[in-house]
């Protein structure tokens, strides 16, 4: 099967992992676990009050959840010891750490996002995917989107928004208003922890999170299908979401799983001959990048490539925090800044928008890439239990039985 620009959904047993396809490439790799709490809407109780700042809550996960006080989305929050109040859960807990929340409640859609602040007084605000740069159609999407938007709520108009028309956003944004109505309305009658919305389909997660307007196809292999499918409202999507019944798996069927196992290695190579040592760490990641068999004289074709495929593994890898490359010490300072250049350019092309924040004379880069779910070896794999060191393993992908 040739696929242009399409998402691949495998779902197997802990949970479900998208392939991201652009041009017919795999462009990056997503995964949802089967259980994941970062979405809810919950109604906590606050257990302690810090310094003014901090303040950590029940929500009904284990450990208390951390929510920061000083952060412009929780102004207007009533915070007392022992209040209740529904919350959002943005980062998900760890084992170390409890889950990230604010009082800013998310509701998510394909074509927009809703947001219902903590100060309900607060004047309405519409904003725009940066991906969105025609200027007319950012226009039109706030119009549009102002309309039904009354105060103390913002919206954010996802890039999927530009392919709609005013009355398939309208129809959004209203059903989106009626599910943050019920939330709250479910709110008033419950006592926390409670969740009050969230649970989505894993599928149905990576879907809302990953679908943009260039978005041709939705191939998902899962016995779920139908109830992702109703779940969804496909008339954004243009009827693009398919089931896939073929006998292969999915990413064997579409060649996804050649990126997939290369995903997954410690070396990497380079057209050239050189190659790249990933290495990754709880908070950071370090590439090294090596001549290999290319010898000293093609140091500077190994670096451009370097740069190229460095910034594809992070989006392949969903590394995130800090990363550190170490290039091979460029030969001129002209060489140095064409190096630059070309790794800028090839990070432009990241969803999660990483940046450049140190680059040094010998090739030294540190660089900052948000966090969005779990990296691909995390998701995938587990420590090994023979060794015991750095060693993993590999979570098998299970195809579902058909009826």
């Amino acid at each position: 099967m040739i696929l242009k620009n399409a998402i691949l959904i495998e779902h197997g047993e802990n949970g479900a992992l998208a392939a991201v396809l652009k041009d017919g490439e795999v462009h990056r790799f997503a995964h949802c676990a089967e259980e994941t709490h970062a979405g809810d809407v919950r109604l906590g109780r606050v257990r302690n009050i810090v310094s003014k700042r901090f303040a950590f809550l029940d929500v009904g996960l284990g450990k208390d959840a951390f929510l920061q006080t000083d952060d412009p989305k929780n102004a207007g929050a009533k915070l007392r010891a022992g209040a209740e109040l529904p919350v959002f859960v943005e980062r998900e807990q760890t084992a170390e750490k409890g889950a990230c929340v604010t009082a800013e409640l998310e509701f998510d859609g394909i074509l927009a996002a809703l947001l219902k602040r903590a100060d309900k007084d607060e004047p309405p605000k519409v904003m725009v995917s940066k991906k969105i740069s025609d200027e007319g159609e950012r226009a039109r999407l706030k119009r549009v989107c102002a309309e039904l938007l009354p105060a103390g709520f913002g919206v954010i108009a996802r890039t999927a928004a530009a392919a709609a028309s005013d009355e398939a956003v309208r129809g959004e944004i209203a059903s989106l208003l009626a599910r943050c109505e019920s939330v709250l309305k479910d709110a008033k009658g419950a006592r926390a922890p409670k969740l009050l919305s969230g649970g989505e389909h894993p599928a149905k997660s990576l879907i809302l999170r990953l679908a943009k307007k260039e978005t041709e196809k939705i191939l998902i292999e899962s016995k779920d299908f139908a109830k992702i499918a109703g779940d969804l409202e496909l008339a954004p999507f243009g009827g693009v979401l398919e089931e896939y019944a073929g006998g292969a798996p999915l990413f064997s069927f579409c060649g996804a799983d050649k990126a997939l196992e290369e995903a997954l290695r410690r070396k990497v190579w380079l057209p050239s001959g050189g190659f790249l040592l990933i290495e990754q760490g709880e908070a950071c990641a370090f590439i090294d990048v090596n001549s290999g068999k290319a010898g000293g004289r093609s140091s500077f074709k190994v670096n451009i490539e370097a740069a190229r495929e460095t910034a594809r593994q992070a989006r392949l890898r969903n590394l995130s925090g800090r990363i550190a490359v170490d290039f091979i010490t460029p030969e001129s300072a002209a060489e140095a800044s064409e190096l630059r250049e070309a790794f800028a350019e090839a990070l432009s092309l990241d969803d999660e928008r990483a940046s450049i924040d140190i680059a040094d004379k010998w090739g030294v880069y540190l660089l900052t890439r948000p966090k969005r779910g779990a990296a691909l070896r995390d998701a995938l794999t587990k420590p090994c239990p023979c060794c015991g060191g750095g060693g993993r393993t590999r979570e098998g992908r299970v195809k579902e039985p058909r009826s």
